[in-house]
């Protein structure tokens, strides 16, 4: 059922195997396997298609799966947390910048308390975050710029100050600060449009009355200090992201005057109730500093 479950949810039959440490051929068998139990088709499985879709019966299918995997989950859990060792999976979806920079410490410190706990951590993009949190796709989200809804609360973490980043050649370079109005001419290398972080940079440029002069729009932060670092413009990103490379002079992070924070936090589907994992881990990531 897991592996069904995968698999609908990710649209791939490869990711599923790799999310269970199988082959590809593996899967397919497994899936058809099903299939033939129950007398019908559940995955569309169409020549040129590059996604893998339920059918109508698959959807159905996937429904009671999830239902009774949750409930699996909740007796884990239940039993673990009579013996005080509460084990299963915990879901987290994060985007790019959080999930490559800021919360390996946070997951470290969770398996080290909870050894009878996993965690499956997946990076995407903030809009599909939201999705997921409501489909139960995925437990816990964790985005920038988090924005309450009806379905969806918010816990907020804490925040990261963005910076100017440049490469050391760059004649930038030597400013102790920058202003975005001082940024306008000069070739810009952006997150793409969709992005949270590339529409608060946007308002507050308009805010600040400059226009910036978009070179390139990327959809992660690794690419974008690449770009960054042979040339082909300056960026504004958050702090965290560029630490290493900071240190390292591989590019230049300069402050921003005023000061621009990007704020962090946890997303949920407000009707669902936290398991004892989503709990634990909720703690941890309230922390000052994780252990």
């Amino acid at each position: 059922m897991k592996i069904f479950c995968d698999v609908v949810e990710t649209s791939s039959f490869s990711r599923a195997a790799s999310m269970n440490s199988l082959t590809q051929t593996a899967v397919t068998r497994k899936i058809q396997a099903i299939e033939a139990r129950l007398g019908c088709r559940l995955i569309d499985r169409g020549r040129g298609q590059r996604s893998q879709l339920p059918t109508p019966a698959g959807t159905l299918f996937y429904e009671g799966c999830r239902a009774i995997l949750a409930r699996h989950q909740a007796l884990v859990e239940q039993l673990g947390e009579a013996r005080d060792e509460p084990g299963g999976t915990l879901r987290v979806e994060t985007v790019y910048s959080v999930g490559l920079h800021e919360i390996a410490r946070h997951v470290k410190t969770f398996l080290r308390r909870y050894p009878r706990a996993n965690i499956h951590l997946e990076c995407n993009r903030s809009n599909r975050i939201y999705d997921n949190c409501l489909t139960e796709r995925t437990d816990l989200g964790i985005v920038a710029y988090p924005r309450e809804r009806p379905r969806i609360g918010v816990i907020a973490l804490s925040s990261d100050h963005m910076v100017m980043i440049c490469a050391p050649d760059h004649p930038l370079a030597r400013r102790r600060r920058v202003a975005l109005a001082d940024l306008q001419e000069t070739p810009f290398v952006a997150f793409e449009k969709d992005i949270p972080t590339r529409q608060a940079v946007d308002r507050t440029a308009a805010e600040a009355g400059a226009a910036l002069d978009i070179q390139a729009e990327f959809d992660n932060i690794e690419t974008i200090k690449r770009s960054v670092e042979v040339g082909l413009g300056i960026s504004v990103v958050p702090r965290g992201t560029v630490a290493q490379e900071a240190e390292a002079g591989i590019l230049r992070a300069i402050p921003l005057v005023p000061a621009c924070e990007r704020p962090i936090g946890i997303i949920y589907k407000r009707s669902r109730p936290f398991s004892v994992l989503a709990r634990r881990f909720i703690d941890i990531l309230l922390e000052p500093h994780a252990d």
